[in-house]
């Protein structure tokens, strides 16, 4: 969905704003599944909620964001599949 959306070049500052909060949501809704997280306050760290489970913390808004600005090399499937692999590895999911 991110591709399509920047197909054309990075979005513009309204659709980002939209697309960064919904794309980011589903992305930590996701970690938060299937690493059995919760969601956390960022702090300082991220303007949208982090995701924590034992031993590592994800920012799914974050990553959303650099991805919708066209910033190479972010991927939103790559980020979720490393937190799951990490979970997996530390015993925290199924």
């Amino acid at each position: 969905m991110c591709a399509e959306l920047i197909a054309d070049g990075p979005l513009d500052d309204p659709r980002t704003g939209l697309w960064w909060r919904l794309v980011g949501a589903c992305t930590g809704e996701v970690m938060v599944r299937c690493c059995g997280g919760e969601w956390a306050d960022a702090g300082d760290d991220s303007d949208g909620p982090a995701v924590r489970a034992p031993g590592l913390t994800a920012f799914p808004f974050n990553t959303a964001h650099r991805v919708l600005l066209g910033e190479e090399g972010k991927s939103l499937p790559s980020s979720a599949s490393l937190v799951a692999a990490i979970a997996r590895h530390r015993g925290l999911a199924g």
